[in-house]
């Protein structure tokens, strides 16, 4: 197949769009106006289309699989965020040594010492890669809880070069993405078996190794969109890609509806997040092969223009809103009771204030 190199950096501002939703979705559970399912539908989109848009962007250059070219292209992946990473992280140390400040002094050189051994572990961005329970999580886990999607991510750009080199050979994209989807339902389903539906859970929603196939699928449907180019995908009908939305909106509403219900025997599957794969995949492609039939659209409307802006911040806006939401909640309460939309308005105006400023501020790099 011929890989077609003109898409490569291409703005997709309807893809920005649904950044900006997957974010709010995330946003809305940690500030416990919707449901946890919120969040699992949030980073399984941004799980797919990362892999969507790392090989649609990438699938054309040289396939150098050595360790140092993965461990240069993991950096550069994770290098304009890194700054503000570490930044949130002592933030949010900063806010739990407050709030566990008798743990400290009950003992000091152990809390002390497990500190700054799960700070190394969270620099270092590999807080994820093993469980976060027992002994091994006081370690092995965030003290900015959303950077676990980081050092997820991370782990997913270290064999990036590797899963697309792959993926070139093989050349069988639809059956990569299908093995890739029915495995992760087997190991899900044995993992939640044997280990129960509690114990299993960070292995079958944060563990990167379970989470890979998200990404793996990602880069077989942007691998398609690389070798097919405009003439075969973006010139499909009107009607096709109107269907592939249609299906992806009403089948992530109806995922969201039954992961809300609390005693569904299903549950477990709403947290593994995996089952939000298909109706992401669907949005992502539709989104794609409208994107410049809507653009106009976008450009003339002042909602779906700020929704692109916050889209474009969601990578900066991810590693801040929980430390915002915190610190809110704290002061907040100091005044009286928390009226919880209050906290949410609050809480979002800050972060998007904040994350404007670590773009312009912090994360601006020089080129090289």
């Amino acid at each position: 197949m011929q890989i077609i190199s003109s898409k490569r950096k291409k703005t997709y501002l309807a893809l920005q769009l649904l950044r900006a939703f997957a974010f709010l979705s995330v946003f809305a559970s940690h500030v416990l106006i919707a449901d946890d399912v919120f969040s699992r539908w949030g980073v399984a989109v941004f799980f797919i289309l990362s892999g969507f848009l790392n090989a649609l962007h990438d699938v054309d250059k040289d396939d150098d699989v050595s360790v140092q070219n993965s461990f240069f292209y993991g950096i550069r992946k994770v290098r304009k965020i890194y700054k503000l990473h570490v930044i949130m992280t002592f933030v949010a140390i900063l806010l739990w040594g407050v709030s566990n400040i008798d743990k400290y002094l009950a003992d000091m050189v152990k809390e002390v010492m497990l500190s700054i051994l799960k700070l190394a572990t969270n620099l270092l961005l590999i807080s994820d890669f093993l469980p976060s329970e027992g002994s091994i999580g006081l370690v092995f886990s965030e003290y900015n809880i959303v950077s676990w999607y980081l050092s997820a991510s991370f782990f997913f750009y270290l064999l990036t070069p590797l899963l697309v080199k792959l993926t070139k050979q093989i050349k069988k994209p639809v059956l990569i993405a299908i093995i890739s989807y029915v495995l992760t339902i087997i190991i899900d389903v044995l993992l939640v078996t044997y280990m129960g539906t509690d114990r299993a859970f960070w292995y079958i929603y944060e563990c990167p190794l379970f989470r890979l196939s998200d990404y793996i699928i990602g880069i077989q449907v942007g691998y398609l969109f690389a070798v097919n180019g405009d003439k075969e995908i973006y010139n499909t009908s009107v009607d096709k890609s109107r269907v592939m939305l249609i299906l992806g909106i009403v089948g992530s509403i109806v995922l969201l509806c039954l992961g809300q219900v609390t005693e569904s025997p299903i549950r477990w599957f709403i947290n593994s997040g995996f089952y939000f794969t298909i109706p992401a995949v669907l949005l992502i492609v539709s989104l794609t092969m409208i994107n410049d039939r809507i653009a106009d659209i976008i450009g003339r409307v002042m909602v779906l223009r700020s929704l692109v802006v916050l889209g474009d911040l969601s990578a900066y806006a991810y590693l801040i809103h929980v430390p915002v939401i915190n610190l809110v909640h704290g002061v907040y309460k100091r005044f009286g009771t928390v009226n919880i939309y209050v906290w949410c308005l609050i809480s979002l105006v800050l972060t998007i204030a904040l994350s404007e400023i670590a773009r312009g501020k912090i994360c601006t790099q020089k080129k090289v």
